[in-house]
């Protein structure tokens, strides 16, 4: 019996000492938190919530959450900081330097716990952001899931927390958590990280729902990720269908979500339901333009290019000046003057209307590359095609063989200026500097002929 109570008081002293602890290093961390002393936080934080008493206590958790909150949020304030800022705007971004050692009218600051220094130049601006060597590096603040660690550590919180005491308090910080999700989807789906941009945006629309609320803008991104996946991968395209008509069904205000979900079912081959989105759009938007924009495409996928361009043109009426508009238009024209089940003579119209319809495009916006590439090509295509018709006729036919060369080469110099134009604007596009080689040749340019073909030789 002695034995045993022996045991027992053993286990109490135990028991107690543990909870000493768990109390010391709870404390500790807190304090080194307010102290703006995150490495120590986050060291301590770690030891108070291995004890067994942290399993009954909201507070620990929930401090674990700001802990893994802040050292996030280094890394998302230090992508603030670029070339150029002032000092003033440095010190908003990131606070006061761990240091700031002058040499003369230049400074550079050193940031401790984000790792890099910011050299201040003589006109007080940002000249040069450098990472800290990695053995200054302060490793323990380098933790790329933290906002992963702070979100389990709240949502513990919330599990423990059964008297609501700090109801308020995790709530408030879930939220943000939630928004620094979207934030991150948003940088990963401008680097074309769609897998990573599409799993922090579900992540924001969980947080939304267990507070049954809808997060339209991250079931938006959600459908985003998944369009352009579904471009990539058509497995992908009832996935992508599937968030569109949900965005339809909470009904939205955002056109493009008609015109994608249009655009998505006409790539699977459901034109029908690719209709009835643009017909809901047109209900939600009347006289919206881009929604006849993709209507006429999807006339165009089915060949239907003369519905195409009667669609076009009533959104023309509308904004005459729309140069989307305009240049679609100049493209449907396009293909059908390709179009050999039509009559020679009403694919003679359409070419002339297919240029027409480029230079207005051109008239509102001189520079708009695809309408100067194409309308290029319009020329280029018809010299070529009339050389080579030129080239069919025997030695007999002299007169006429030379009247179709002119009659070609005409073309080419037509060609010229726009295709010109074109490499100016974007001094790499291969196609361009293919045909302006070909036009070089043919019209025996060569200076510019030796110059293109350096440029190609270099890309």
């Amino acid at each position: 019996m002695k034995r045993t109570l022996v045991l027992f008081a053993l286990i109490m002293l135990v028991s107690g000492a543990f909870a000493q602890d768990f109390k010391k290093d709870k404390k500790a961390a807190i304090k080194a938190y307010n102290g703006k002393d995150l490495a120590k936080a986050k060291e301590m934080i770690e030891k108070a919530v291995a004890y067994p008493e942290a399993s009954t206590d909201a507070d620990v958790w929930f401090n674990k959450g700001n802990i893994y909150l802040d050292i996030h949020m280094l890394s998302v304030n230090k992508e603030k900081v670029q070339v150029g800022m002032t000092k003033i705007e440095v010190y908003a971004a990131l606070g006061e330097p761990s240091s700031a050692v002058k040499s003369g009218a230049s400074e550079l600051l050193t940031y401790n716990d984000y790792n890099i220094t910011v050299n201040i130049s003589e006109a007080g601006k940002v000249d040069k952001i450098n990472e800290l060597p990695k053995e200054n590096a302060n490793q323990a603040l380098q933790v790329p899931n933290a906002l992963d660690i702070a979100y389990d550590a709240y949502m513990k919180a919330r599990t423990i927390d059964t008297k609501g005491s700090l109801k308020t308090e995790i709530a408030s910080k879930i939220k943000v958590v939630g928004g620094e999700y979207f934030n991150s989807g948003i940088v990963h789906f401008q680097q074309n990280s769609y897998d990573a941009a599409m799993s922090s945006f579900e992540k924001t629309v969980a947080i939304s729902n267990e507070n049954h609320v809808i997060d339209t803008l991250a079931n938006y991104g959600v459908a985003l990720c998944l369009e352009k996946k579904a471009a990539l991968d058509k497995a992908f395209l009832d996935q992508a269908i599937k968030q569109y008509e949900y965005l339809v069904q909470i009904k939205m205000k955002e056109v493009s979500v008609y015109t994608s979900l249009a655009t998505l079912y006409k790539d699977k081959g459901d034109l029908e339901k690719g209709s009835e989105t643009i017909n809901k759009g047109k209900e939600m938007f009347p006289g919206n333009t881009d929604l006849v924009i993709t209507e006429a495409n999807m006339y165009i996928s089915t060949n239907n290019h003369a519905k195409a361009v009667e669609s076009l043109k009533v959104a023309k009426e509308k904004e005459p000046k729309n140069v989307s508009v305009l240049y679609a238009i100049g493209v449907t024209y396009d293909l059908l003057k390709n179009d050999v089940s039509l009559p020679a003579d009403e694919r003679a119209k359409y070419f002339d209307a297919a240029i027409q319809s480029y230079k207005e495009t051109l008239e509102v916006d001189p520079n708009y590359f695809d309408a100067l590439f194409n309308l290029g090509a319009i020329y280029f295509n018809k010299g070529g095609e009339v050389i080579n018709e030129a080239n069919k006729l025997p030695i007999s036919e002299t007169a006429k063989y030379e009247k179709m060369v002119a009659d070609g080469n005409n073309y080419l110099n037509l060609a010229l200026p726009y295709l010109e134009k074109c490499e100016t604007i974007n001094p790499k596009d291969k196609s361009t500097l293919v045909s302006l080689k070909e036009i070089y040749a043919r019209l025996n340019m060569t200076q510019k002929l030796g110059e293109v073909n350096t440029k190609l030789s270099n890309l």
